[in-house]
């Protein structure tokens, strides 16, 4: 990433959540997204830990942080894509409808929004005695 005159680079525009197994300190997946941009912009779960509900966790933490006011938006694999199937019916799952088909990298993608609510926002997944 190229940073600006003030050393913030494009990423910083981002946040990201990590899951990771303490047992093992091993990486059990991630989930970029942006606030700004009101969208998912990465999201991958180790193999060896698909179906254990680490991604369901992710995005469910992930969309919690965003405005459920606005559409949340994610880049995805087309349907009948044997590899991108769980995610996206995991998106399906959150309310995630398809949008419009695009291109993404020279390959077919479909964009999915997930319509604004009114909704409340989730609070933060770490504990808070009250």
């Amino acid at each position: 990433m190229e940073a600006n005159t003030n050393g913030k680079g494009s990423v910083s525009r981002y946040e990201m959540l990590t899951a990771v197994d303490y047992m093992s300190g091993n990486s059990m997946g991630f989930i970029l997204f942006s606030r700004e941009k009101s969208s998912i912009t990465w999201f991958a779960v180790s193999e060896k830990y698909r179906g254990r509900g680490v991604g369901r966790r992710l995005l469910k933490t992930a969309l919690r942080q965003l405005d459920t006011n606005k559409d949340v938006s994610v880049i995805t694999f087309v349907d009948g894509y044997a590899p991108g199937m769980a995610a996206r019916a995991l998106y399906q799952e959150f309310r995630f409808l398809e949008k419009k088909f695009c291109e993404h990298n020279g390959f077919p993608r479909v964009e999915m929004v997930r319509p604004a609510s009114d909704e409340k926002r989730g609070e933060s997944f770490h504990f808070s005695p009250k």
